[in-house]
């Protein structure tokens, strides 16, 4: 079995992506607060249905996202160069990143 803050992880990542595909009609700064958004209001839900409190365990969770990221970058560098910014994007938004 593994943590459902990997679920939570792959989800948020899909947001991340989804973003992405909306083009130039939004600004950077719309983008991140869409991302935010997302994030902040399926936090609760997630949370009551894993028993998991995403507060305390927040470090975890970023440590899965930026695993997911890294993944992604290594996946779309080899089958889709075009979207590589993408997970890239996300890699960098995080310390150490």
């Amino acid at each position: 079995m593994h943590s459902p803050l990997r679920d939570v992880a792959g989800m948020l990542r899909s947001f991340d992506y989804a973003a992405s595909q909306v083009g130039d009609a939004w600004s950077r700064y719309q983008l991140e607060r869409w991302l935010s958004g997302c994030a902040r209001r399926s936090a609760p839900a997630t949370a009551g249905e894993s028993g998991v409190d995403l507060a305390r365990a927040r470090s975890v969770l970023t440590a899965y996202e930026l695993d997911k990221a890294v993944y992604e970058v290594a996946y779309e560098t080899r089958n889709r160069p075009s979207w590589a910014g993408i997970p890239l994007r996300a890699v960098g938004r995080h310390p150490g990143g």
